[in-house]
């Protein structure tokens, strides 16, 4: 699984697009499986004026993922969350405290079942590692 870096600025948007990958998934005892590394497309926007950074991570699979995704803050330090997103959903993720340049990214990892997102994640020795 690799890291997606995203960047934005107010006149500039950076778009990641991806083919959906339908093709079934062969997972462990734990619901986890190697995600297709094509199964998000991804945009940053600026909102309010330049106040707000939006970030818009959708799904493009036909298998659940598990997405961890983060933005550098204007004091240089990471603000990061993380989801399950079904298949064909989109995650908002949005902050108003973010650098300037719009520096964002996010990774993610085939997670078939809701209670097992973490034993998934903690299968991934990079889960943590920054995403940009």
């Amino acid at each position: 699984m690799k890291a997606v870096y995203l960047a934005a600025s107010l006149s500039v948007i950076l778009a990641l697009s991806a083919v959906g990958n339908s093709a079934a998934q062969e997972t462990d005892k734990s619901g986890c499986y190697r995600a297709p590394s094509n199964c998000v497309q991804a945009t940053i926007n600026w909102l309010e004026n330049g106040r707000v950074m939006s970030m818009r991570m959708k799904n493009t699979c036909s298998s659940r993922l598990y997405i961890r995704f983060c933005n550098k803050r204007a004091d240089g330090s990471d603000d990061c969350g993380a989801d399950a997103l079904p298949p064909g959903r989109t995650k908002v993720w949005n902050t108003q405290n973010a650098d300037s340049r719009g520096i964002g990214g996010y990774r993610y990892i085939g997670s078939a079942r809701n209670g097992g997102d973490w034993t998934c994640a903690g299968r991934d020795k990079s889960w943590n590692d920054p995403v940009y």
